[in-house]
């Protein structure tokens, strides 16, 4: 969406396919920005077959000089759709380090994406990692994964609005995170991380962004580690640049990531942000430093330090533009790709 927000929308127009669970909160704004949304069934999602006639149909009109599938899942096979119609630009976008978080699922996913997916004529990923990772020896290009960085520049208006929301006085630390409420996510690592700072550091909080399946579980581990009253379950938002700019340092202690979105838009507004060493370094744009899941003294270590630090929160979005994650200048490159120009 960030890219479509910004590309030239009379040269390139995009429809969307999908589930209601993946489009349906977008749904408004891509109708006024001129495209359209078409839905699958979400109880059909992992139906391969169902998925494949799907986005035949929607091929078939001929509409179509492009399909863009974002990998892994089982849409890889409107890959093949693609290829049998005709399409002339087909392209495989990888977000993902790794194939799965299981076995099953990274032979599942690898299925989807490479065993009955037709061959892309483009294949694109957000960072060498993620590239690597999918399409092995195989050409691809790198695209960032770019955001609106006037809209997540840092605002000390919107910093005092939210944290007035929440009950937050001038001195107490907030710690972030955002995504989904999920395994590779690791918010499981950010319970047991504040539970170690508050020893040093009682006014610590921390609030967690996003829904998810390991919502119940983060809510009753909360409880037995006595910390359900230091933390805020904000849900899914849809004005996230105000809660970046209310937190004081942000948290990325993912297991697998292809490039978080997050820890750039986190960035953008300036927040110092704690990253897994097992995301790609390609996430840092100034303001991030990687430590090991093994070793949360140290990640209490530097929370500790940044607490004691004077941030500057506006060299943020400078910091992103420079780094290559504007959406306004990767908008040009993607529009170049979708009409088979060199970018």
């Amino acid at each position: 969406m960030n890219i479509y927000r910004q590309i030239d929308r009379s040269k390139v127009q995009f429809d969307f396919a999908c589930t209601k669970d993946g489009g349906a909160n977008f749904e408004n704004e891509i109708n006024e920005l001129g495209g359209r949304v078409y839905f699958l069934d979400n109880n059909k999602k992992m139906d391969i077959l169902a998925v494949y006639a799907f986005v035949k149909e929607l091929l078939a009109s001929g509409r179509y000089a492009a399909i863009h599938y974002h990998a892994t899942s089982p849409w890889g096979v409107g890959l093949r759709a693609a290829k049998h119609l005709g399409v002339p630009t087909i392209i495989m976008h990888s977000h993902n380090s790794m194939w799965g978080s299981t076995k099953i699922k990274a032979i599942r996913n690898h299925l989807f994406s490479s065993g009955l997916a037709g061959e892309p004529t483009i294949r694109v990923a957000c960072s060498q990692k993620a590239g690597a990772a999918i399409f092995g020896k195989k050409k691809y290009s790198v695209l960032n994964n770019a955001i609106d960085t006037a809209k997540y520049k840092f605002d000390e208006k919107k910093r005092n609005t939210v944290r007035k929301k929440l009950n937050l006085d001038a001195k107490t630390l907030l710690l972030g995170q955002v995504g989904r409420l999920a395994r590779e996510k690791n918010q499981i690592f950010s319970l047991n991380l504040l539970k170690a700072l508050l020893v040093k550091r009682s006014d610590t909080r921390l609030i967690f962004l996003g829904e998810g399946p390991m919502l119940q579980k983060l809510k009753e581990l909360a409880t037995e580690l006595g910390l359900f009253e230091k933390i805020i379950f904000a849900g899914q938002r849809s004005d996230l640049e105000m809660y970046y700019d209310a937190m004081d340092i942000f948290l990325l202690p993912s297991l697998y990531e292809g490039l978080p979105v997050a820890a750039i838009e986190a960035q953008c507004s300036g927040l110092p942000t704690l990253i897994s060493d097992r995301v790609t370094t390609e996430t840092n744009v100034g303001l991030a430093d990687f430590l090991s899941l093994n070793r949360t003294d140290e990640w209490v270590e530097r929370i500790t330090f940044l607490a004691s630090q004077q941030s500057k929160r506006s060299v943020g979005e400078k910091l992103v533009t420079a780094g290559g994650y504007a959406a306004v200048v990767e908008a040009k490159k993607w529009e170049q790709l979708y009409l088979q120009k060199s970018f």
